[in-house]
């Protein structure tokens, strides 16, 4: 089965890219620039091919003739690569992504009926952000049921902001805070 990475000239993707390599799977790095992907290929990922892919069209197409297993989606920001998981679902290619913006989460699980019926999995979120948030929350409540109420604030830190970090950052500030209320998510001030 192949595993599709897209981003991976990025931290995370070619994290995923080498591990995934080192286990012994057939590893596809997508991207837009050869000479970026073959440099992952080169110092993360011997072994792994690289497929060059101009952008969303040319993407379509290669889901459609290839069908790979999974693709792993790394590139953000997810507000404008999320889209991708509707392609995976539409060719049976099952989809992974590390997006922390809630619009792209919350579009993604939208897409739960579709996915079961097509046999697909859909995994959003799987990023650090989401995991530690999530994770406090967990802690918090403990053996208990659900809480009543809990606040969590979370700022992400990087050590390298690339223009999809930024991209990121600047989405998510644009779109203000959310909070839960009756069970759904209401926007209401940043902080």
């Amino acid at each position: 089965m192949e595993i599709w990475i897209r981003g991976t000239s990025g931290r995370a993707g070619s994290a995923i890219a080498a591990e995934l390599v080192r286990r012994g799977r057939r590893v596809v790095l997508v991207g837009r620039d050869k000479a970026r992907l073959l440099a992952v290929a080169e110092q993360s990922a011997p072994g792994a091919e690289s497929l060059i892919l101009k952008d969303d069209e040319a993407l379509t197409a290669a889901l459609a003739q290839r069908a790979p297993g999974v693709l792993v989606n790394t590139a953000g920001p997810f507000s404008a690569t999320g889209t991708t998981a509707r392609t995976c679902l539409r060719h049976g290619v099952h989809y992974v992504d590390l997006a922390n913006e809630l619009d792209p989460v919350l579009a993604l699980l939208s897409l739960d009926r579709q996915a079961r019926e097509a046999g697909c999995v859909l995994v959003t979120g799987a990023g650090f952000g989401v995991a530690a948030t999530e994770a406090v929350v967990l802690a918090v409540r403990g053996e208990h049921g659900p809480a009543a109420a809990a606040r969590v604030a979370a700022m992400p830190v990087v050590d390298g902001v690339g223009p999809a970090v930024v991209a990121s950052v600047m989405y998510a500030m644009a779109g203000g805070g959310r909070r839960y209320v009756d069970g759904r998510i209401e926007r209401c001030r940043l902080g």
